[in-house]
């Protein structure tokens, strides 16, 4: 083996020694701020897990999004939609701290949230989401091959949905208490017509 490739190799196993140094101090701290950020999100929002798995940005997002849009959010976790809309309309909500949203899927209506540290929040995307499709028509996602969408060009195509095709913001009006099971009816007559 020749000394130069020695030499790197012994560079990057010492690289990796430093790396994995942690203070412990620092990481009990700091979790510990999480967990605990994570129980009061919890315990004012019930109706959403807040996993430390990755759920818990999408998780923050559900509820600012519903917190600020006329929709209700499902009961259980469904692949495809995270929300319906009154007239049953499936919404996905889309959120990030960084400067993308990642898409397995083009969702019937979407928000996209831009998150900050700080508790803020951009919207950068609201509407139905042939719109992006249309936008990026090399760019589609599939179900193996997930795409990102920078918050930049999110914005740039939901500029152009007109207001009427969006998600509407937060009503007024009372929603039906047994939303819920109106819902469950409503996909379940859905069903029975595309059978």
């Amino acid at each position: 083996m020749p000394d130069g490739y020695r030499q790197n190799i012994t560079r990057k196993i010492e690289h990796l020694g430093r790396g994995m140094m942690a203070d412990p101090k620092i990481i009990r701290e700091g979790l510990s701020e999480i967990f605990s950020g994570i129980a009061k999100l919890k315990a004012g929002y019930g109706h959403r897990h807040f996993t430390i798995d990755g759920k818990l940005v999408g998780d923050i997002g559900e509820v600012i999004a519903e917190q600020e849009f006329d929709i209700r959010l499902t009961e259980k976790s469904v692949t495809g939609y995270d929300a319906q809309m009154r007239d049953f309309r499936r919404v996905e909500v889309k959120a990030t701290f960084k400067d993308n949203l990642l898409f397995r899927s083009i969702p019937d209506y979407c928000i996209g949230l831009k998150l900050s540290r700080d508790g803020t929040h951009e919207v950068v995307f609201n509407g139905p989401g042939r719109y992006i499709a249309e936008g990026f028509p090399d760019k589609v996602p599939h179900a193996k091959n997930q795409v990102a969408y920078t918050v930049k060009q999110l914005a740039r195509v939901s500029a152009l949905i007109p207001e009427i095709e969006r998600v509407p913001r937060i009503s007024r009006e009372p929603w039906p208490e047994d939303f819920a099971a109106l819902a469950a009816a409503h996909a379940a007559a859905v069903r029975v017509t595309v059978d």
